[in-house]
């Protein structure tokens, strides 16, 4: 609307000039002496008032958009212009630019609102936040990243990168997120500190931002469920097998004694009572050795020890266990396959850690195969993202729904002479590897356990 009444105010004026040039040419075409000199000089008085009323136009209109875009370049949306008491294409347009700028202005402040109320929000939340260039130029930091650098005993990121090879190693590798576990023993107290780095592009320029998490009460409260688990576990199994014991000891005093409580002879113990004495020896016998048993496994949980790591090929992994259980595999008909998606993949594990891991997932397979008519087995290692993944599955019996989130757990088992102990020291070991160990079990079809190593 305003366009066409700046065309046609402009082409008005034009044409205006345009004829009054024209008559100018006519008159002087027609040589009237008589009135030539004086109409002229009224036409050309008149051109020229047209020439600067038309170059004042103009002008005011360049002074206004100069004035409009300039407000914009420098963002002040609270510039008004006055058209009161104005009229035509001039007036429209400043009430134009008057509603673009409130527009705008209002957009502003809602857009400064947002940002207020997302860095109320930033500085609030206990999980640090930082972000900085490639070039290691901080550009924002949370209150909470200041304090848990405090807490990590640095004053700068800088000092904290330099000292830690974990955090600078994931610096130059720019093209995956990151996340570990930082371990830092601060006046006295261990704490442990969730990292999360993710790399981002922000007009057009390569940044890192990261979470720092204190996620020491977390661990310690999962620390005490475990302990009150272990715990009830314990004491579950021992009073399982103490009771009896105590309960035959008080059965054989009471039938050593006579009714005045006193010591009998062998010679007034009949043949009966001696066979029940000797009977429940032998049970008080094969109980304490369950319990010396009970008590090993026990050891055996606390007791694995660090990863020697060295490098290890996959290939010549698979190959040694197809030649270990073969003997196993053929006995009870199970068919295995076994696939390596590159025959130069390779972990850093302790190699005896990882034959020791695969052997329990074995040994559960071939039991969950024990009654399968058609049993398959399953060995594969390939990468996925930044990790290498051993993959170990039967289409056996499964795991019922109702013991998966408790197959992992110290002493749990589902066969009758299992220790309960296989999955918990396999789980015990990847942790220790930096990796983890999941599964997916599908009950009365199959079953398929990962052993994830970081890869590189």
């Amino acid at each position: 609307m305003v366009l066409n009444k700046f065309k046609v105010q402009t082409i008005v004026r034009i044409l205006l000039l345009f004829f009054s040039q024209v008559i100018l040419a006519w008159l002087l075409i027609r040589h009237d002496s008589q009135n030539l000199i004086f109409t002229s000089g009224i036409l050309i008085v008149i051109i020229l008032f047209q020439v600067f009323e038309l170059f004042q136009w103009l002008q005011k209109s360049n002074r206004l958009l100069t004035r409009f875009f300039e407000a914009i370049k420098q963002g002040e949306f609270n510039l008004s212009f006055n058209h009161s008491g104005g009229t035509g294409y001039l007036m429209d347009l400043m009430h134009e630019f008057n509603q673009f700028l409130q527009i705008q202005s209002k957009r502003q402040t809602d857009f400064g609102s947002q940002i207020a109320f997302l860095r109320l929000l930033i500085n609030q939340i206990s999980v640090g936040l930082v972000c900085w260039r490639i070039d290691g130029q901080i550009l924002f930091q949370n209150p909470s990243a200041i304090k848990m650098l405090s807490l990590l005993g640095h004053k700068t990121w800088e000092g904290f990168i330099t000292e830690n090879s974990e955090f600078s190693s994931a610096m130059d590798n720019r093209n995956t997120p990151h996340t570990f576990l930082l371990k830092k023993l601060v006046r006295g107290k261990l704490s442990h500190i969730k990292i999360e780095m993710k790399p981002v592009v922000l007009l057009h320029e390569e940044m890192w931002l990261c979470s720092l998490e204190d996620i020491s009460s977390e661990i310690v409260e999962k620390e005490h469920q475990a302990w009150h688990k272990m715990l009830r576990l314990l004491s579950h199994e021992i009073r399982n097998t103490i009771t009896p014991i105590s309960s035959l000891a008080d059965t054989i005093g009471a039938m050593v004694k006579d009714k005045h409580g006193n010591l009998m002879s062998s010679g007034e113990l009949s043949d009966e009572s001696l066979a029940d004495i000797s009977m429940g020896l032998s049970v008080i016998h094969e109980r304490s050795l369950k319990l010396n048993t009970f008590t090993n496994n026990v050891l055996k949980l606390t007791r694995v020890h660090n990863p020697g790591l060295r490098e290890v090929n996959i290939k010549e992994v698979f190959d040694k266990l197809a030649v270990l259980f073969d003997a196993d595999l053929k006995s009870n008909n199970v068919d295995a396959s076994y696939y390596v998606e590159d025959h130069e993949l390779k972990i850093q594990a302790d190699p005896g850690q990882l034959d020791m891991m695969i052997t329990n997932l074995v040994s559960n397979s071939l039991f969950a195969l024990r009654e399968h008519e058609q049993a398959k087995m399953w060995f594969k290692c390939y990468r996925s993202g930044d990790e290498i993944s051993i993959e170990i599955g039967d289409n056996g019996c499964g795991v019922a729904e109702d013991d998966q989130d408790q197959i992992f757990l110290p002493f749990f088992s589902t066969r009758q002479e299992g220790s309960g102990l296989g999955l918990s020291i396999v789980r015990q070991m990847m942790d220790m590897h930096k990796g983890s160990v999941s599964f997916e079990s599908v009950p009365g079809q199959q079953t398929t356990f990962y052993l994830s190593f970081p890869a590189g």
